[in-house]
């Protein structure tokens, strides 16, 4: 059972904040700011694990879409995305991220960490 109170209207499933006599356009604007960004970030992902299940490998994307990734703040599906990545390209992302985790660092700390892991890295393979 829904119910109503003087601040808050419910409309499919969605809680409108404040919505008596306020402009009509601007509770358009707010729903439409919302779907648009929702929608990016859903064509954004799918664009990605499109990119991850593509059998050839396109030169140079490993590293941007490697940066796209790490912009995911849900570590659910970022970790998805590093497992699928490290099974595409043969890393170990995931389980570098797994570690940074374990470490209970903060963003900082862990960007450090992983650029001094990467520096590692290019210098390791620079000496082959």
């Amino acid at each position: 059972m829904l119910e109503k109170n003087q601040e808050t209207v419910y409309s499919e499933g969605k809680v409108l904040q404040n919505t008596f006599a306020k402009n009509i356009q601007e509770i358009m604007k707010e729903n439409l700011i919302d779907n648009i960004y929702g929608d990016f970030a859903l064509a954004k992902i799918n664009s990605m694990i499109e990119r991850l299940n593509e059998k050839e490998e396109h030169e140079g994307n490993e590293e941007e879409l490697l940066k796209e990734i790490h912009l995911i703040s849900e570590p659910i599906l970022r970790n998805k995305l590093l497992d699928m990545y490290d099974k595409k390209y043969n890393t170990s992302e995931f389980s570098i991220e797994k570690q940074l985790q374990k470490l209970n660092l903060n963003e900082e700390q862990r960007q450090q960490v992983r650029a001094m892991i990467e520096a590692n890295i290019s210098s390791a393979n620079a000496d082959k």
